[in-house]
């Protein structure tokens, strides 16, 4: 995970987190932070971003362990009506990471994961793990993808009551096979 371009950037030097054990931010996205990362996740607004994160390094394998809990206040286009449509998203997280060892260690075929990961870890390639960018990842996941005003829904062809909702392309075409 690259942090040079990344909007909500709060890197933790891997090299810091080996000699501690452990490291804890609570962070918070000013408001050119979050007008940029509503632009990326083509958001009308992301009014709040906070996080507390706590990473630590497990084991002698290079496993690091990132859990927190985030909280987000996101203005979305309704899309019905694109009217402002507001949500709060809260989660809290798991997550495990493994730093690279070198050139071509992403590409091991063999992988030791522990029994009650959920998934395999994210191979880091950097010297640092951009805990910004793990948020924001998060609650790009947590967006809803189709989001709607209250009342707001689209009529099937089914619902409506005219003729014209009952015409269909093939059988306006088989009506012009019939005329003389």
């Amino acid at each position: 995970m690259s942090h040079a371009t990344n909007e909500f950037s709060r890197p933790l030097a891997l090299a810091l987190l080996a000699q501690e054990g452990e490291a804890r931010r609570v962070m918070e996205a000013d408001a050119a932070e979050r007008a940029a990362l509503a632009d990326r996740f083509s958001l009308l607004r992301l009014d709040r971003l906070w996080a507390s994160v706590h990473a630590r390094a497990k084991g002698p394998g290079g496993l690091i362990v990132v859990e927190g809990r985030f909280e987000a206040r996101v203005v979305q286009a309704c899309v019905v009506t694109l009217e402002p449509v507001t949500a709060e998203l809260a989660d809290s997280f798991t997550l495990t990471f493994k730093r690279s060892r070198g050139p071509g260690d992403a590409a091991r075929k063999e992988v030791f994961v522990e029994v009650e990961a959920a998934e395999p870890p994210e191979i880091i390639e950097t010297d640092d793990l951009d805990l910004g960018e793990v948020v924001a990842q998060l609650v790009a996941v947590a967006l809803d993808p189709y989001p709607r005003a209250p009342g707001a829904h689209l009529e099937a062809d089914g619902d409506r009551d005219d003729e014209a909702a009952r015409v269909t392309p093939f059988g306006a075409l088989a009506d012009l096979k019939r005329r003389p």
